[in-house]
């Protein structure tokens, strides 16, 4: 007898059962989107799937920019092309493979008062950054140096609608 060999792989199972497909409503019952899941620990936000991508919203309704912070510009103004920084071979991979996903990118001012929010998604083009001066928003809204020139990877971003704040509280149904 031998306990250590493998048999042949066996036929593949039935699919499972669709599980149910909850909606995200808000305070007038309106649907927001598809339920995601939800982060418990803290402060809640749910993760809400709408027009294919992927946003956070708080329970009260405010959509949130979760902590990735400002994308990177190459002006001082902050505006035109916007980019993710990839500072390894490995995080330009999980980047560019998000192209096409739901991943979305938010940004929002957060101080004095909170700003209209702002939304990209990942592609799957990048380009060679060598002593590149790159900035960013603050959480004030002004654009601001990133640091000295950067060397690496930067993923571009493709600017997509934002979904809008909602009156709350959120719901799932």
């Amino acid at each position: 007898m031998s306990w250590n060999e493998q048999g042949a792989t066996g036929p593949q199972g039935n699919q499972g059962a669709q599980g149910p497909n909850l909606k995200v409503k808000d305070g007038t019952g309106a649907t927001l989107g598809t339920f995601l899941g939800i982060l418990p620990q803290g402060y809640p936000l749910l993760f809400v799937q709408i027009d294919g991508g992927a946003y956070t919203y708080t329970p009260s309704g405010l959509l949130y920019p979760l902590g990735i912070g400002s994308p990177k510009f190459k002006d001082n103004a902050c505006t035109g092309a916007a980019y993710m920084d990839a500072n390894s071979p490995l995080t330009a991979q999980l980047l560019t493979g998000s192209a096409g996903g739901p991943t979305r990118m938010v940004y929002r001012r957060t101080s004095p008062t909170l700003g209209p929010a702002l939304a990209w998604q990942f592609t799957t083009t990048t380009e060679n950054a060598v002593a590149v001066q790159l900035y960013e928003l603050n959480s004030a809204g002004a654009c601001v140096a990133d640091g000295g020139p950067y060397n690496g990877t930067l993923v571009a971003l493709s600017p997509v609608a934002a979904p809008p704040d909602v009156p709350g509280p959120l719901t799932i149904g």
